[in-house]
């Protein structure tokens, strides 16, 4: 009698999981994790600057610091330097009369070049005024140059804004240009010998003015 040999079949074979499926590599975790990580650190880090840049432009309604301005008239002279001699200027004031900077000589003078066009200048202003309503009675003088506009419209703008420190005019623009000016507002202190203290380009703020004051007024209780 033909014997039949058993059908071979598959026999159950403990396999192990590398056998039936590879497993994820051990660093390919590690890396998803790191990649998490820095996103998140990048996202903190992009928050934070942003945060950053509007506490220090004051949010977006805020003036710009400084304005371009075109000056018609060309430089002449030297440069005016901190620790150097001021430039001298003659300009007329708004009720006619002449301001000359070197008889200005023993007062400490702060020039200020604006425009009421600039939203800078136009902020800044109260600050000044409150400054020379501070400080006046110490000796402390105050030039308002506007630069470029006419008498009528500065006349106009003094007097709704209420400023008290002398304005005068620069409506061609001789004295920016001889002091180098390129934006609005800049400022220069000049101390009581006529020697320029510092040079500010843009709006002021509070605290930089009475550090400013500090400097030219030393023996002055700060306030």
């Amino acid at each position: 009698m033909a014997t039949h040999e058993p059908l071979d079949t598959p026999s159950a074979v403990a396999t192990t999981p590398d056998e039936t499926q590879p497993e994820r590599q051990p660093g390919v975790r590690q890396k998803i994790v790191a990649v998490r990580q820095n996103i998140l650190v990048s996202t903190v880090f992009a928050a934070a600057a942003l945060l950053f840049i509007w506490v220090f432009t004051e949010g977006d309604d805020a003036p710009p610091r400084s304005q371009d301005v075109t000056l018609t008239a060309k430089a002449s002279g030297s440069a005016p330097r901190t620790g150097q001699p001021a430039p001298e200027f003659s300009v007329v004031s708004l009720d006619g009369n002449s301001i000359q900077l070197s008889e200005l000589r023993g007062h400490p003078v702060w020039v200020n070049f604006w425009a009421s066009w600039c939203p800078p200048c136009r902020a800044e202003g109260p600050e000044i005024e409150a400054a020379y309503r501070e400080y006046g009675d110490q000796g402390l003088v105050i030039v308002g140059l506007n630069v470029g506009e006419s008498a009528s419209i500065v006349r106009e703008y003094v007097t709704r804004v209420g400023l008290t420190f002398l304005i005068g005019g620069d409506p061609g623009t001789d004295v920016a240009a001889a002091f180098r000016v390129k934006g609005l507002p800049t400022n220069f202190f000049i101390n009581a010998d006529g020697i320029v203290q510092d040079i500010r380009i843009g709006r002021l703020t509070s605290e930089t003015i009475r550090n400013e004051m500090s400097m030219l007024f030393p023996n002055s209780d700060q306030r």
